[in-house]
């Protein structure tokens, strides 16, 4: 999506402006070629061209013309896995006395708005612009209409009835308060902290709901224009805590925020005994929650952020000043150091670290071991020795994945506890001051399941990519000098174990090797360059390394041979095609199809925020309707609203994210 210069403004920093920097020779015709003939080839790829391929079945921005909206529902049992990502992603941050999950209490007190349903619904405000009752999406052109929205006090109102099956999940935590005899009430106002103080009084549990939202900067939402102007809890929520907490020694706060937020204000309170992040969890938010507050899914989220203690903690600042035509300076002087890696360098001691998460049970690491991955295959075995020489790999596409798994790092994990559950393992590497890097860098992560006093072995592969920095001088990746400790735990500040390769011992297809003990021990490597960034690339081989417009040259899509069977040859052909397709083009016509800026007029259904293309009539190219993320299906019925996306990579399963995609 090109986009425009100023928005709406319809203008564009490409189009017309292709053609002037191929005419005036600043960028060869040929890769507008190649641009405009990926692009047809992803089209052929996926048999848009032919007649059976469904067509558009509605108009993104005339929802209501029924000429031209079909009303297709796509939901499936989609609700299923929002559902589970919702779960897997809630990180358990606080559990005092094992406060949760919930066992049979006489009496619950739900407190917050956020408990609770919009007052006209979900869908209040265009864009999802605006925040009223339960927090499951932020606001933009890349939300959606949500079909239902699932609170947590839905399920105390009278049977709902859906025909799909879904009632008895929004009658979740009312049948489990009648199956447990328990006392059940709520108060969803935010701002009578005294109304609240008084209702939670000996009440069993009191679940205090708390948010803060987000989204995109053409919509301001109480001055927050996009981005948040603070890191503090939406409605008042600190109050609101502190208010609860101050009459219910078990008070459980459950968070639904886009990002970090400062919980000082309360999160060493005595009486708040525990704390459940839960992000932004999609439409089955209520359902999702409900699950982990009883047990009936052990959390295992991790925070895909750091919490700090105070704002000035994080590397990057809020800037202020300046008028409307103002551009303020932005310097990005932190490089590297990036969130965790940022408090790990400046040795600031966070809230919650990056990767954090607690579970209702514990898990106990052991046995970590190192191995070499052996490779038979001959040809590789110049890049490899050069790599161990301290080269740096190749420069062409595609060479860094030319570094191939080297290392099989091993442990295992016992379960504790008493209960099932899912531990997130988490490799980093500390690499050598010499290279310049921070001082922890993850790696690898995996999810494992283990049953109570069971025991599973867990491996994590390592690439020689993954050991290696980048050289400045011979633009190529290239092993670092002097010694990479290997760090496995449940978080970025979580070291139970580490180990290690030494240079001293033995050797094995590669860098020599000898597995230590799980004392603290590390990765010598020794290289014949310098850190300096002298060392000379080393040669491309031709297989593996492809000119940008080699047919046989893939996009690089994860597992794309499952996607589409035989990918590498449909690749091809359909590369072929768009090639031939394209030789008949004029300049103009080829930006046209590369950037998304048409031609010529197009009328009729699209989907998207950008104009459809077309070359000149008679080119067999029926049009192309640009997208930015789902805006085209936003304002579509019978679409499922998933979680957001730092909620599925804050489950760190993997599973999970390609579930999500997937759908």
């Amino acid at each position: 999506m090109p986009g425009d210069v100023v928005f709406n403004s319809n203008t564009t920093y490409f189009g017309s402006n292709i053609t002037d920097y191929v005419n005036n020779g600043t960028i060869p015709e040929s890769r507008v070629d190649d641009m405009a003939t990926r692009i047809l080839a992803a089209w052929y790829l996926l048999k848009q061209d032919s007649p059976s391929y469904p067509k558009v079945n509605f108009d993104a921005f005339l929802t209501d013309n029924e000429a031209t909206n079909e009303h297709i529902d796509v939901q499936d049992d989609h609700y299923k896995i929002v559902r589970e990502i919702g779960a897997a992603s809630t990180v358990l941050l606080k559990n005092v006395k094992n406060a949760l999950p919930l066992k049979k209490p006489r009496s619950i007190v739900l407190v917050g708005s956020d408990a609770g349903p919009g007052k006209i619904g979900p869908n209040e405000f265009g864009d999802q612009g605006g925040q009223d009752g339960i927090l499951a999406m932020g606001w933009g052109s890349g939300t959606s209409n949500f079909t239902y929205l699932v609170s947590v006090s839905a399920f105390f109102e009278p049977s709902m009835s859906l025909t799909d099956g879904r009632s008895q999940p929004l009658e979740a935590l009312q049948q489990r308060a009648r199956k447990d005899r328990t006392s059940v009430s709520w108060f969803l106002d935010d701002f009578n902290l005294a109304r609240a103080g008084n209702v939670v009084r000996f009440k069993s549990a009191a679940l205090v709901f708390i948010n803060s939202d987000s989204g995109e900067d053409y919509i301001t939402v109480d001055g927050n224009e996009g981005d948040r102007k603070n890191l503090t809890a939406w409605h008042g929520g600190d109050k609101l805590v502190a208010a609860v907490a101050a009459q219910n020694k078990n008070t459980i706060v459950i968070v639904h925020s886009v990002g970090p937020l400062i919980v000082e204000p309360w999160i060493d309170h005595p009486n708040v005994t525990a704390v459940l992040w839960a992000g932004l969890s999609g439409q089955e938010a209520g359902n999702s929650i409900t699950d982990v507050i009883y047990g009936d899914y052990n959390p295992s989220g991790r925070l895909p952020y750091t919490i700090a203690k105070q704002v000035s903690d994080y590397s990057a600042q809020l800037l202020t000043g300046g008028g409307p035509n103002d551009i303020l300076a932005i310097p990005y002087t932190e490089g590297l150091e990036i969130d965790y890696r940022h408090f790990d360098a400046k040795n600031i001691t966070p809230r919650f670290e990056f990767g954090f998460g607690l579970s209702y049970t514990t898990f106990a690491y052991s046995n970590l071991k190192i191995s070499t991955v052996q490779r038979p295959d001959s040809t590789e075995s110049n890049l490899i020795n050069a790599w161990e020489a301290g080269k740096a790999s190749p420069i062409g596409q595609g060479s860094s994945t030319a570094l191939w798994p080297a290392y099989l790092v091993t442990f295992d994990i016992k379960n504790t506890g008493s209960r099932s559950g899912i531990e997130i393992p988490q490799l980093y590497l500390n690499m050598p001051i010499s290279a310049g890097e921070p001082p922890s860098i993850l790696k690898g992560f995996t999810d494992i399941e283990v049953a109570p006093g069971k025991t599973e072995t867990v491996t994590i592969n390592l690439s020689r990519y993954d050991l290696s920095i980048w050289d400045t001088v011979a633009q190529g990746w290239r092993k670092p000098k002097g010694t990479i400790k290997f760090t496995i735990g449940a978080s970025s500040r979580d070291a139970p174990s580490s180990t290690g390769l030494e240079t001293s011992t033995g050797t094995s297809s590669g860098i020599p090797v000898s597995i230590t003990s799980l004392a603290s021990s590390s990765v010598t490597a020794t290289s014949s360059s310098s850190d300096s960034g002298s060392a000379a690339p080393i040669q491309s081989p031709v297989p593996g390394v492809f000119p940008a417009t080699d047919p046989k040259n893939p996009p690089s899509i994860h597992d794309s041979d499952v996607i589409i069977p035989d990918f590498g040859p449909a690749w091809s052909t359909a590369y072929t095609k768009a090639k031939a397709k394209i030789a008949s083009f004029s300049l103009e016509e080829l930006a046209s199809v590369a950037t998304g800026v048409q031609s010529t007029g197009i009328s009729g259904r699209c989907v998207g925020n950008i104009p459809p293309v077309e070359p000149a009539t008679g080119r067999g190219w029926p049009g192309l309707c640009l997208e930015d993320s789902p805006l085209g299906v936003r304002l579509a019925d019978f679409v499922t609203a998933f979680p957001t996306g730092i909620n599925t990579a804050a489950t760190f399963v993997s599973n999970l994210w390609e579930a999500d995609l997937t759908v």
